[in-house]
């Protein structure tokens, strides 16, 4: 059979209608005090009309009828082609009608007639995998019985305990409406495949029993609804249509208890035409989905003979049929293809109800986890307040908040959504601002689900919470208690579902003196396997040759599903990157320079660490930074030592006691080069330093030929154990966008950067810099505008870590008068350049500035006291107790050497007193500058070499008895 909807006349009519309207279900063999026949007589050798039972079907959800609906002129402004007088959605011609039997769940066939062909129209993908098409087919049983079958709605990660929908007789196929539908399908309920969950025309049906848990099977997934309305804003209702396939709606139709005195097919329907009107008022008990429309529909088609107002009808898809089709073209196709099917409807019909819904479909697979308290599918509204929040506590992995939905009833809504971290109870907007603020404008009221334009990462078990703010006076829909012919729960615990009552966050039921409600409809979205969406790596490297090290890549964010890498270099003769257990280690080979580059296998983002391999005379430098020059590879300290600087510019680093100092390189030079030389006796060691003086310049936004940047200290200078805080200052044009400051360092484990504070007006974030080594680094400070402009600013950040212990090796039994210098130790970097300071407690030991220690007097015993800094040492020591002994005058001495000539200082023996031994003196050197004569006159002339010298007088008698014995000489 095949027919034509666009102004036809023409056509045969099913006997009776298969209405939704009354209190009691019939069934088919139950059917013969309630039926209503058809007054059209049976031809011979036609097909027989079906009978219908009457059943109910709608029951009004409470404040539906307080949707907002977007104005004419509004939806008109919107209108993708306001010249298509003619439309009939695609989609109708290729999902077949369905039947909703003996049941009353003409609602949750409307609703699943929308929700079908907005997935089919958007090409959703389903939770098998394939793409909606023609054979979509979604369970009306499944979302009937989730809606009204007593039960707590179920959600894997919790949020409904306490909350429960029933209807009073736990009939769930006795009636409900789109409203509460899409509430349940904002739950991720009610949305399964038909083959999981048949829905067939038997009593059986009304005995299903479904597991809680199967109310998450869905296909697809409700990413938001959308409502408008039919009478005053047909345009806004042709906007979703076209958009998303159909549009639940409701009106009415005879149930045999009151027809208003209308004679359905003579007064109400025309069987030529196959429309339908209906001129008085009435209350609505069907709904059925709008699939199409002609403006030009000719009022004088409908059968009343008081017309319409004026053209036009809207094309409906009923479900008393199943198997028919509607063609773009206006064609009818399958048995029973007019009002049991598909039929016009007046754009003036008294009894369309000033409301349809929408349905924007998603796959199932877009979020892993809905945070959500909303269960019951009854909603209240509550304005006044302008802003309201939940507090959501993230699950046990790693994830990112990624979109949040809210649901009211007022269109053309300013909205703007806020993020914290680390909230407190009762209190939203406490602990961090996980992001900028994001304001946007709906058009149609209803639910929707606003992608994050900056996503948030959840730490395992972190509390955050999502706040929405309004215009005053929007109406925001909350959850509630009622309990009328269909009986709800809304059960909330403790502060978690909040809004603002001038300065004081209150619940709903604090805020209405009440005990009603629950929580408001505001639910957060996050994925745990989110794509990668960027990499970094530190940007520079100083490596000994032969050394292994960890290289780590941040990769964003860090609940990022993929996170595999590879790795390469560009010259692996230098250095290249292994893999040392699940720990991607650097080696270097040898002394030379090489780019390590990682690139991410989702995405291909690639991030470069420049490598430099030194040998252990090299060090690389920037101004400002400071480092202790070790001559002995165990870090022990050796005073005495000269040090000498060989430097171009001449002034790139300086040196005192061993420690350098990177200085600040003269304008337009990039890098400075330095030998340091130290001189200890007869050896000398030799250090290579560069000095990176590479330019760190701000860069600004220029918006309007205006220059806007933020801006940072540029320099801060801390201790080990002390921490630090940087200001960025940010520029009003930025200010919503100050949560986002992003920061990186050129070289790890000098310092690590923690996002503390934020200003109230935005215009300064506060970080805290905590030392983590000696050394130096820069931090780069980002912020990126809603164009994707970028401005940067740079911290030079220099660590000095002052010696933390102090290790004296033990000295044996001191023999009296030989000197013995000190083994010291000091752990730590120890970047101070003060020298260690050496004392003593107790007669008979000596010990001098440089750590030489001497014993005058047998049996005698000290303590010894090495401090540097705040760290101390003590060791204690004793001398041996010879019968007789030699002893020098002088156990330390100290000479400048002259500019010219020679300066002379006596060493003289002052014990024993009697009976001398003659001595030999020498001197532990071989600097021809310093030398000493048979009378123990030491000479140092101009061309000495300052240091540490030792002089010993050795008595010429070996047998003597006597010892030797020392003196300490400093040369200046």
């Amino acid at each position: 059979m095949k027919k034509t909807l666009h102004r036809l006349v023409a056509s045969l009519l099913v006997a009776v209608l298969f209405v939704s309207a009354v209190r009691v279900p019939v069934y088919a063999d139950e059917v013969e005090e309630e039926t209503v026949v058809t007054e059209e007589p049976e031809t011979p050798g036609k097909k027989k009309s079906k009978i219908s039972e009457l059943v109910p079907g709608y029951i009004p959800a409470p404040n539906e009828d307080k949707y907002e609906s977007i104005s004419e002129e509004q939806a008109a402004d919107e209108l993708f082609a306001a010249s298509e007088r003619f439309y009939i959605s695609p989609e109708a011609a290729r999902i077949p009608s369905r039947d909703q039997g003996s049941f009353g769940s003409c609602w949750a066939f409307g609703t699943m007639a929308a929700v079908e062909m907005s997935a089919l129209r958007n090409k959703v993908k389903l939770s098998d995998g394939s793409t909606a098409g023609n054979k979509i087919n979604l369970s009306e049983l499944h979302l009937a019985y989730f809606v009204g079958k007593s039960n707590e709605p179920y959600n894997p990660i919790g949020g409904f305990e306490g909350d429960r929908n029933s209807r009073e007789d736990d009939n769930f196929l006795n009636g409900g409406n789109p409203d509460n539908a899409a509430h349940l399908l904002a739950n991720w309920i009610g949305a399964a495949d038909e083959n999981r969950y048949p829905y067939v025309n038997d009593p059986s049906l009304a005995n299903t029993e479904i597991a809680r848990e199967n109310g998450v099977d869905d296909a697809v997934h409700l990413k938001g609804y959308y409502t408008a309305d039919p009478c005053k804003a047909p345009s806004a209702v042709k906007n979703l249509i076209h958009d998303y396939g159909a549009v639940a709606a409701l009106y009415w139709v005879p149930d045999g208890d009151d027809d208003m005195g209308f004679s359905f097919y003579k007064d109400l329907y025309s069987k030529e035409n196959n429309c339908y009107y209906v001129p008085k008022e009435h209350l609505n008990n069907h709904v059925i989905a709008i699939v199409g429309w002609d403006d030009d529909f000719p009022k004088e088609n409908f059968a009343y003979s008081e017309k319409p107002e004026g053209d036009g009808a809207w094309l409906i898809r009923n479900s008393w049929e199943a198997g028919n089709y509607v063609t773009p073209n206006g064609e009818l196709t399958g048995n029973e293809p007019e009002l049991n099917s598909y039929f016009w409807l007046s754009y003036y019909d008294k009894t369309l109800v000033n409301i349809c819904y929408a349905f924007e479909m998603e796959s199932t697979d877009r979020y892993e986890h809905n945070y959500q308290y909303d269960g019951c599918v009854i909603t209240d509204l509550i304005s006044g307040p302008v802003k309201f929040a939940n507090i959501f506590t993230a699950t046990d992995e790693p994830q990112l908040l990624s979109a949040v939905s809210f649901n009211t009833h007022t269109a053309n809504l300013d909205y703007k959504i806020d993020v914290y971290k680390g909230v407190s109870e009762g209190q939203p907007e406490s602990g961090t601002r996980a992001m900028a603020t994001q304001e946007g404008k709906t058009t149609y009221s209803g639910e929707y689900t606003i992608e994050l334009t900056d996503p948030v990462e959840l730490e395992p078990g972190e509390s955050f919470s999502v706040v929405i703010t309004v215009p005053e006076g929007a109406d925001m829909a909350v959850e509630m208690s009622i309990d009328y012919n269909f009986v709800t729960t809304a059960h909330t615990e403790g502060n978690r579902s909040l809004c603002l009552d001038g300065d004081v966050w209150k619940t709903a039921n604090e805020y209405k003196n009440t005990d009603q409600y629950g929580d408001f409809r505001i639910k957060a979205f996050t994925n745990w396997s989110a794509p990668v969406t960027s990499v970094s790596l530190q940007s520079k490297m100083n490596v000994k040759v032969g050394k292994t090290c960890a290289i780590k890549p941040t990769i964003k964010p860090a609940c990022a599903g993929d996170k595999s890498v590879t790795w390469s270099s560009s010259d692996e003769s230098v250095a290249y990157v292994k893999y040392v257990g699940k720990t991607p280690t650097l080696v270097a080979v040898a002394k030379g320079e090489a780019d390590i580059t990682v690139t991410t296998n989702d995405g291909g983002f690639t991030a470069v660490c420049h490598v430099t391999v030194t040998d252990e005379t090299d060090l690389k430098l920037i101004p400002g930074e400071v480092r202790r020059l070790n001559v002995n590879e165990d870090g022990t300290y050796v005073s005495g030592v000269q040090w000498s600087v060989i430097a171009s510019p001449g002034n790139c680093v300086s040196v005192t006691n061993g420690v350098v100092t990177a200085k600040n390189l003269p304008k337009g030079t990039s890098y400075g080069k330095a030998i340091v030389k130290a001189a200890f006796r007869d050896e000398t060691f030799t250090y290579n330093i560069t000095v990176d003086g590479t330019a760190h310049e701000n860069v600004p936004i220029t918006e309007g030929g205006k220059k806007t940047q933020i801006t940072a200290p540029k320099t801060i200078t801390l201790n080990m154990g002390t921490n630090g805080k940087a200001t960025i200052s940010i520029p009003a044009m930025l200010k919503d966008r100050a949560a986002n400051i992003c920061y990186e360092t050129e070289t790890e484990g000098v310092c690590s950067v923690v996002n503390t504070t934020q200003s109230g007006n935005a215009s300064k974030a506060e970080f805290e810099i905590t030392p983590v080594g000696a050394g130096a680094t820069y931090i780069r400070w980002s912020l990126t505008d809603e164009k994707g402009n970028e401005t940067s600013a740079y911290t030079k950040v220099i660590v000095k870590k002052p010696v933390t212990e102090i290790r004296i090796s033990k000295m044996s039994t001191l023999d009296v008068g030989v000197g013995e210098w000190l083994q010291v130790k000091l752990t730590g970097d120890n970047t101070d350049p003060k020298a260690p300071v050496f004392s003593v407690k107790g007669k008979g030991i000596k010990v001098s500035k440089t750590g030489h220690v001497v014993a005058t007097a047998p049996g005698a015993k000290g303590t010894i006291t090495v401090k540097s800094g705040k760290a101390s040492s003590s060791i204690d020591v004793a001398a041996s107790t010879p019968e007789k002994y030699m002893l020098l005058k002088q156990t330390s001495i100290t000479v400048t050497k002259p500019k010219s000539g020679v300066r002379t200082a006596r060493i003289i023996i002052a014990s024993p007193k009697k009976d001398q031994p003659k001595v030999d003196w020498s001197i532990y050197s071989t600097d021809l500058g310093v030398t000493v004569n048979e009378n123990g006159v030491v000479s140092v002339s101009s061309e000495a070499k300052p240091g540490l010298y030792e002089i010993v007088a050795t008595p010429s008698d070996a047998g003597s008895g006597y010892n030797e014995a020392t003196c300490e000489l400093v040369v200046k």
